[in-house]
C-alpha cells in the first residue's frame, strides 16, 4: 500500500536526523542542514499521507476506518491527529521518546501481540511500563463508553511531556474567539482538556 511507503518515508527522515544529531560530530551549520533537509522529507511524506487519507474517504471510508487504516501502517497518534485535521507538525530537533510515541507504534500491533510489547518494560523501564499500562488501561475505558475515534487519540497524547496541550493549542491557534471558546469548552466536556493541560495552555497565550 502506498501510504504504507509513504510511513516508511517519514520515519526514515527522522532516523537520518536523529542519527546526525546524536552519533555524528557536526558543526550546528551542517547540523541544521540535515534538519532542514530530513524536515522538508518528512513533510512531504506526510502531505502524501494527507492525500492518500483524503482519497480512502472519497472511496467511502469513514474517519474511523481511515485512523485504523493509517494506526495499522505504524503512523503515531500524533501523526494521525495531524493529517486527520490538517495540522502537520515539523520534525522534532529534541531526542525525546514519549510513552505517547512508544504506545503508537504498540498500538498499531495486533492485539495478542500488545500485552507482550509492554510486558518488556517492566524490569527496563519501569516508568515507561507504568505509562503504558495507565494508557492502555485509558484506551480500553474510552472504547467501553464509546468515545469517538478521534477523541480517543487526542487523549492518547501525553498531559505530563505536553503533547496534548500542543495539540491543542496548535489546533486553535487560528480559531475565532468565538470559535475557539466552543471547541475548548467541548473538550472540557469530554475530559480532554483537564486542568493541567489548561495550566499548560497558559504559556501560548
Amino acid at each position: 500500500m502506498n501510504v504504507r511507503k509513504s510511513v516508511d518515508n517519514l520515519k526514515l527522515a527522522a532516523g537520518d536526523y536523529n542519527a546526525a544529531r546524536d552519533y555524528k560530530a557536526l558543526t550546528p551549520i551542517q547540523l541544521e542542514t540535515v534538519y532542514q533537509s530530513a524536515n522538508t522529507a518528512r513533510m512531504d511524506a506526510l502531505n502524501k499521507i494527507v492525500r492518500h487519507a483524503s482519497n480512502m474517504k472519497t472511496l467511502g471510508m469513514d474517519d474511523d476506518k481511515v485512523v485504523s487504516v493509517l494506526k495499522d501502517v505504524g503512523l503515531s497518534s500524533k501523526d494521525i491527529l495531524g493529517v486527520m485535521t490538517g495540522s502537520l507538525e515539523p520534525l522534532s530537533r529534541e531526542k525525546k521518546i514519549t510513552a505517547s510515541d512508544v504506545y503508537s507504534e504498540i498500538a498499531a500491533l495486533p492485539e495478542k501481540e500488545q500485552m507482550r510489547a509492554i510486558t518488556k518494560y517492566a524490569s527496563t523501564d519501569p516508568t515507561m511500563y507504568k505509562s503504558l499500562m495507565e494508557k492502555r488501561k485509558e484506551e480500553l475505558n474510552l472504547k467501553v463508553r464509546g468515545v469517538s475515534t478521534m477523541d480517543r487519540l487526542v487523549m492518547s497524547l501525553g498531559i505530563d511531556d505536553g503533547e496534548r496541550a500542543r495539540y491543542i493549542n496548535r489546533t486553535s491557534e487560528n480559531m475565532s474567539p468565538a470559535e475557539k471558546t466552543i471547541y475548548l469548552n467541548s473538550l472540557r466536556q469530554k475530559r480532554i482538556l483537564t486542568p493541567k493541560v489548561e495550566t499548560q495552555l497558559m504559556v501560548y497565550r
